[in-house]
């Protein structure tokens, strides 16, 4: 799913002619995939499987939003928990019942739950047009990432109210994984 149109873009960018689209696009496309990386937000509803350490009082779940949780795989155990066993919140964290840690171990719990947006989020879509403008005014510039030939530095672009656009979605701090 993409969260805006090239058409949409275009608009936002004042472009009439299509010399460019293949350029807009790929920003586009850039752009919404640095935002699912570094925020870890699923921009449409998507079934998710991660293991996560043990050791705390809660696990938490990497992507965001949290729709639903359905299942706790002990892999050290060998065992799935009982959904009576451990509690979610609507939030990104899962509890066991009691709030008691749970056992440590890397990566010794395997998480199935669903995250996402059902439907388009303004504020996302003005975030990901407002870092296309940002990549299409500084196109050329020296970088780390080549998109049709041009350079984009998405992690520069998030400075200032860039990033403010898109932390209320999130799980977690930028760059935490």
């Amino acid at each position: 799913m993409s969260v805006t149109t090239l058409a949409e873009a275009k608009a936002y960018l004042r472009i009439g002619h299509a010399s460019e689209d293949t350029l807009i696009q790929a920003m586009l496309d850039g752009a919404e995939d640095f935002v699912q990386q570094l925020y870890g937000l699923e921009l449409e509803l998507t079934v998710v499987s991660e293991y996560l350490n043990g050791g705390g009082v809660a696990l938490w779940l990497r992507r965001a939003p949290v729709v639903s949780v359905t299942s706790v795989y002990d892999a050290e155990c060998e065992e799935t928990i009982a959904t009576t066993a451990w509690t979610w919140r609507g939030s990104a964290q899962v509890f066991q019942v009691g709030m008691c840690p749970w056992p440590a171990g890397r990566n010794r719990y395997l998480v199935g739950y669903q995250a996402g947006f059902t439907g388009v989020q303004p504020s996302i879509t003005t975030g990901i047009l407002s870092l296309v403008r940002r990549a299409f005014d500084m196109r050329g510039d020296v970088a780390s990432e080549s998109v049709s030939g041009w350079s984009v530095v998405w992690r520069d672009m998030m400075r200032g109210d860039g990033a403010q656009m898109f932390i209320g979605y999130t799980n977690r701090p930028p760059g935490v994984g």
